[in-house]
């Protein structure tokens, strides 16, 4: 029996199968008489197939009907072969691997055909799975300052001699260089140039792109981030802290913080915030990985204007803002799959922040806030004595689609603390969430004066706190589902015009609902015998003349 090895050349990337096609005519082929290897595709060493997965082709000539058969180094089944037999003439078959899931195995396939006593034997290699990692970079990214630096990449891979590319874009190329001329494999050397100083933004971002050979699906990509001029880039290591980097720091040179690296957490939060001053308005921590703005991190930094949380942070402790010169604060957004009307969607949701401690935002020079549906925790004093806080709004913190494909929002928070926007004389529009909200606590709007117009209180709200609204200019107010009402809660509201309240039990008042100066008010309640019983309740009976079904 005749056996012929083929040593096999050229690359097919292509996955699928290829059917052979065969021509019955001798006088084609200068072999007629024997088995005989016209073609094969390359599948060992840098040739092998990918761990995708893909196919290999033989092209022959055979003078009898044959057959194929294929065997796995492993005895595995992820080889198909087609097709196992065919007729005399010019043919082809195909290997098709599956994918490769290992991280450490080459696994190789043997394809033998056989026509009548001849044999050809045809041997495909595949790779295992490549994986990159760079020992000393921070999440796969790298942040240097404005004025640039060389730095080396510690490589650590099982590419073996597969082995990888380098790739930088055209653009990030102008500013990013690989020396290609560095010695050790796997230290690899980029120097990033200085930033002009016509450049003003916060943040230059490229990527270095770290692949297997031969289009292999291992690869990894490192982010660049370098500072902008204005901008000093806290990127604080094992033996860098933020005290160290900022040594002999002068914030006058600087507007922007940019904290960054897997040790930015809350504790570097807070020391960047003794920073703030000066030319520093803005503190960035896209890139921080902390899970909490630390208890009276920011508190007083008369300059801060803006700042941008990362999209792990959970909490926002007490005091963390308060005094600041806070102008702008925008809680960040992730993307999700939902169903939205019954179909597939990615929408933005807002973080997850579950609290906001007491105290955070107090006196900020905020306008407007929008919080996180997520919330469960608004702390006492939250908001309050923001001056120009003109508009608050209850984000959403998920989407509830019914079997009628009917979308709902839904909040989380069931309580709002005490004085939580206390006293912040330009507060027009409040938003308060719909789903799960009980209670809303003393002074929570006290001394809002420019709080007016019809108040639209969720019909989940069981408890308002005393003095709630005291001192506003609301018109109406609808209470669905209230049981208690603080003393004082409308002491002061001299446009209140209509108090609805559609339960049959008047809501407990321990003393007084306060002095109400509209003459023309009007108290709704459910039926005549509900009439009768809130001109005699506790706090009810001083407007009985007012109350009417």
């Amino acid at each position: 029996m005749k056996s012929k090895f083929l040593l096999l050349v050229g690359v097919l990337f292509a996955v699928g199968a290829v059917l052979s096609g065969c021509k019955d005519d001798p006088n084609e082929n200068p072999y007629p008489d024997t088995l005989t290897q016209f073609s094969a595709e390359a599948a060992s060493g840098a040739n092998a197939i990918n761990s995708n997965g893909g196919t290999r082709t033989i092209a022959f000539y055979s003078p009898v009907t044959w057959t194929a058969a294929v065997t796995t180094s492993d005895g595995g089944d992820w080889v198909k072969l087609e097709p196992a037999s065919g007729p005399v003439g010019t043919c082809s078959v195909t290997v098709t691997a599956a994918k490769n899931e290992s991280k450490d195995k080459t696994r190789s396939a043997t394809v033998t055909i056989t026509a009548g006593s001849e044999t050809l034997t045809y041997t495909v290699e595949q790779r295992y799975q490549l994986t990159f990692d760079v020992t000393n970079a921070d999440s796969k990214a790298i942040y240097l300052p404005t004025e640039g630096e060389t730095f080396v990449l510690n490589l650590d891979n099982n590419a073996g001699t597969i082995g990888y590319t380098v790739s930088i874009s055209e653009a990030d190329a102008k500013w990013i260089t690989y020396d290609k001329g560095s010695k050790a494999v796997d230290n690899l050397s980029f120097t990033v140039a200085a930033i002009d100083n016509d450049y003003f933004g916060t943040i230059r971002t490229g990527s270095i792109v770290i692949s297997e050979n031969n289009g292999g699906p291992g690869n990894i990509t490192i982010t660049v981030k370098q500072a902008g001029t204005k901008t000093m880039m806290i990127w604080p290591t094992a033996t860098q802290s933020v005290a160290d980097i900022m040594t002999g720091f002068d914030n006058t040179k600087y507007e922007t913080l940019y904290l960054a690296g897997k040790l930015a957490d809350a504790t570097a939060v807070g020391a960047v915030g003794t920073y703030v001053g000066g030319s520093v308005n803005k503190v960035d921590l896209t890139d921080a990985v902390a899970e909490s703005i630390p208890m009276n991190a920011f508190q007083g930094c008369s300059t801060l204007k803006t700042v941008t949380i990362n999209t792990k942070v959970t909490s926002i402790e007490a005091g963390a803002f308060a005094g600041s010169g806070l102008t702008s604060f925008t809680f960040p957004l992730n993307s999700e799959k939902v169903k939205v009307d019954g179909k597939d969607k990615t929408v933005d949701m807002p973080n997850k922040i579950a609290t906001i401690g007491d105290n955070a935002f107090q006196g900020t020079k905020l306008a407007s806030i929008e919080l996180p549906g997520a919330l469960t925790t608004l702390g006492a004093n939250a908001f309050q004595g923001c001056p120009a806080l003109k508009e608050v709004t209850f984000a959403f913190s998920g989407w509830k689609d019914n079997e009628k494909y009917d979308t709902k929002l839904d909040n989380a928070v069931t309580s709002i603390g005490n004085a939580a926007f206390m006293t912040c004389p330009s507060l027009t529009s409040v938003k308060l969430p719909v789903n799960a909200l009980t209670t809303l606590g003393d002074d929570v709007f006290n001394g809002d004066f420019a709080l007016a117009g019809a108040f639209d209180l969720p019909k989940t709200v069981t408890t308002i706190g005393a003095r709630a609204f005291q001192q506003t200019i609301i018109s109406s107010i609808t209470l669905t589902a209230v049981t208690t009402l603080g003393d004082n809660v409308f002491d002061g509201c001299n446009s209140l015009a209509s108090i609805t309240s559609k339960t049959a039990t008047p809501p407990a008042v321990p003393s007084t609902l306060g002095v109400m100066g509209n003459g023309n008010l009007v108290i709704k309640v459910p039926s005549a015998e509900a009439v009768a019983a809130y001109q005699a309740a506790t706090g009810w009976s001083t407007y009985a003349a007012s109350i009417t079904k």
